[in-house]
């Protein structure tokens, strides 16, 4: 985990710039790729602040602090754990609310034939 993060992390991030250095745009990158570095990012910031409210760890018995120049480093190993569970639940609840979007869009565009009044066929 400790070097899997930080490899997920770049490669994400390459992978945004490059799409946006093609579109040209900000609206031209994929919503897949920009919401995977967003959870990424999301993780591992959550992990900062988890590291940061309980900076101490037990070492062998004894409670020993970490200094903040080194919680960088333990942000980054939690927030990879954090990722395993996260990335997945995230990328469901994004596939499932995209799902309803498309399923009330298309409810609402039958329910709007069928209000529309229909000529009779002439022969």
């Amino acid at each position: 985990m400790i070097l899997l993060f930080p490899l997920f992390l770049v490669a994400s991030t390459i992978a945004v710039v490059a799409d946006f250095v093609r579109a040209g745009s900000v609206r031209g990158v994929r919503g897949g790729l920009a919401f995977f570095l967003a959870c990424l990012l999301l993780c591992y910031a959550s992990a900062f602040v988890l590291i940061s409210l309980d900076p101490y760890f037990d070492d062998n018995g004894a409670p020993s602090f970490i200094d903040l120049r080194f919680r960088w480093f333990w942000a980054a190993e939690l927030a990879g754990w954090i990722a395993l569970l996260f990335l997945p639940t995230a990328f469901a609840l994004r596939a499932a609310v995209k799902g309803v979007r498309i399923r009330l869009r298309r409810t609402s565009e039958n329910e709007a034939v069928a209000a529309t009044p229909q000529e009779p066929i002439r022969e």
